[in-house]
């Protein structure tokens, strides 16, 4: 498909036909007048920002997914029927021309009327099929991490006016986070791609202002175009947005000078706003994202299936010291969360334990036996500070006389097949900061189900967790409070004490670090405000939120090479 670049190139060469006839062309002299003097070449069109890690797998909806690339570039291409403001939603008028609760704080029934002009960028329109297929999905895939909240839906359907009716079977105050970044069905779904998978390496379409043109992790490069069949009021400012990995501060620094990238966003080390200070021409600012890197115990290992016997293992580990080295950062930030922190059991150097420690030789009993191995610490490949984390916390446990080892896996195998299935005993991961009731109900509650039973036995029915229940942890009691929340009859104000102190008693996570990005701005870019610190940021993909409004600034100098390069 020709680019607007080429288009502009052409209609410039036809403008120009050779020697002048004797009667002058009207028409040719009005296109040779309207035609811009000096054509924008392809720079003045590409901004480039330098990132940290990322992913290659861009669904925004699997469980520990929530890298801020990943997040920024679902938050930039995928449709959504609300978008935070600060703490609070707010409907998105690009998608819906209404929004309808029958109870605006904890309906039973929601109706969306779509915005007519919405489409995917192969021209598809955005259908009911859309909110069905991700509420199908998420309700039936394992690695999925909304699975609760989707599964109080009861049915979406068509009303007579060609709206969508969703019912859910009790009152949801969490409404308002449903259908956020929708896929596109008529791909995905009529294909049949498998949902952990589908989106390695690519994107089906587009529903948002910018479009994934390619994506290579082995190069570190992202690459997103406009997408021009957008409809929505806040089309993006430039043809072609540019992710590039930096392998450590250093080369970011660099590239900002020498203007090889516009922006830098990266997880902050221990000198990092010291180095950026020293920068002339550069804003810089450190904001906090909604999610934590947290160590999971999976009780449905065998030998964590008990509280004691968890209890056990985290009485040996020092989170903090994990957290700063898994960063690199001696000033890690770590969750103010006291009530999930005050487990029953401490840590060296957080405090006297409750109870007797046991010996190094009754320790040795939760490792497995040889035959089936040792205790294992799960993290996804692709993450280093994960990785980090879980290989400092088996050589504390080794201390102690525990034997364990890690294993990493791709993430999408790891949620899918080693956690449900217990092959993994703990797990560290990024999960979502817990601020709602319905980020809550997603992280720890249960579904009621019928177990099997044989003829002629009565049926039995047990308590079982919802996929993004990484834990696997189940009890009545804190379902009951959960649903009590998420069902309006409480509120999390009043529940939220309660709540983090049942999970603490349980001994099933500790959060490790709460995640921050570091944004320094150059002098070649303009956003949304002249000052970095008025930008608008998101709890997950931070500033680049507002990436559509970003452009390229004019009169900067020229971009120069590293040093070293040709």
């Amino acid at each position: 498909m020709a680019t607007p670049l080429s288009i502009l190139l052409l209609v410039a060469c036809q403008a120009n036909p050779g020697d002048a006839p004797t009667v002058e062309d009207p028409a040719s002299t009005e296109a040779e007048t309207t035609q811009p003097t000096a054509p924008p070449n392809a720079e003045e069109l590409e901004l480039h920002v330098g990132v940290g890690q990322f992913t290659d797998n861009l669904n925004p909806h699997l469980t520990g997914n929530v890298n801020p690339v990943v997040m920024g570039i679902a938050d930039l291409t995928l449709p959504s029927t609300f978008r935070r403001a600060g703490e609070s939603w707010e409907m998105d008028p690009d998608l819906l021309k209404s929004v309808q609760p029958n109870d605006p704080a904890a309906p039973t029934e929601v109706t969306y009327t779509l915005n007519p002009a919405a489409q995917w960028s192969d021209g598809t329109p955005v259908t009911i099929s859309d909110f069905r297929y991700l509420s199908e999905e998420i309700g039936s895939n394992p690695a999925a991490s909304e699975a609760a909240s989707y599964g109080l839906i009861k049915s979406i359907e068509p009303t007579r006016s060609g709206a969508i009716a969703v019912k859910f079977a009790e009152p949801f105050a969490g409404w308002q986070t449903l259908f956020r970044h929708l896929l596109p069905s008529h791909i995905y779904g009529a294909e049949n791609h498998p949902f952990s998978t589908m989106m390695d390496g690519a994107m089906a379409a587009s529903g948002g202002p910018y479009s994934v043109s390619s994506i290579d992790e082995g190069r570190g490069k992202v690459e997103l175009r406009r997408n021009d069949r957008y409809w929505g009021t806040t089309t993006a400012a430039t043809d072609q947005l540019i992710f590039d990995r930096m392998p450590d501060l250093s080369t970011g620094m660099q590239m900002l000078r020498s203007q090889q990238i516009e922006m830098m966003i990266s997880q902050p080390s221990e000198i990092t706003n010291i180095a950026l200070k020293s920068l002339p021409d550069v804003q810089h600012r450190t904001v906090d994202r909604g999610v934590d890197l947290s160590l999971s115990m999976n009780v449905r290992s065998s030998v964590l299936d008990t509280a004691e016997k968890r209890g056990e293992v985290l009485r040996e580990l020092n989170p903090a010291l994990i957290a700063q080295i898994a960063t690199e950062n001696a000033q890690a930030q770590r969750p103010a969360q006291p009530e999930i922190e005050a487990v029953a059991v401490s840590a060296p150097g957080q405090g006297e334990p409750q109870g007797e420690v046991p010996a190094p030789e009754d320790m040795r009993k939760l490792g497995r036996s040889e035959a089936d191995g040792v205790l294992v610490i799960g993290a996804p490949t692709d993450d280093q500070a994960a990785v980090s984390a879980a290989r400092v916390a088996a050589d504390q446990l080794k201390s102690a006389g525990i034997a364990a080892r890690v294993v990493t896996k791709e993430a999408s195998a790891l949620f899918r097949e080693d956690v449900p299935g217990g092959t993994v005993d703990m797990l560290v991961s990024w999960q979502k900061t817990a601020r709602s009731g319905a980020d809550y109900l997603d992280q720890f509650s249960c579904v009621e189900r019928k177990t099997a039973v044989r003829a002629g036995v009565a049926s039995d029915k047990k308590l079982l967790p919802y996929s993004g229940n990484v834990t696997g942890y189940c009890d009545p009691e804190l379902n009951k409070q959960l649903g009590a929340v998420v069902t309006g009859q409480s509120t999390l104000d009043s529940q939220r004490g309660s709540i983090e102190g049942h999970i603490a008693e349980a001994n099933i996570v500790v959060p490790l670090v709460r995640d921050q990005l570091t944004v320094a701005l150059g002098e070649g870019i303009e956003g949304p405000a002249a000052s970095l610190d008025a930008w608008a940021v998101d709890p997950y993909s931070a500033v680049m939120v507002t990436a559509p409004e970003w452009k390229k600034r004019h009169g900067t100098s020229e971009s120069v090479p590293l040093e070293g390069e040709n």
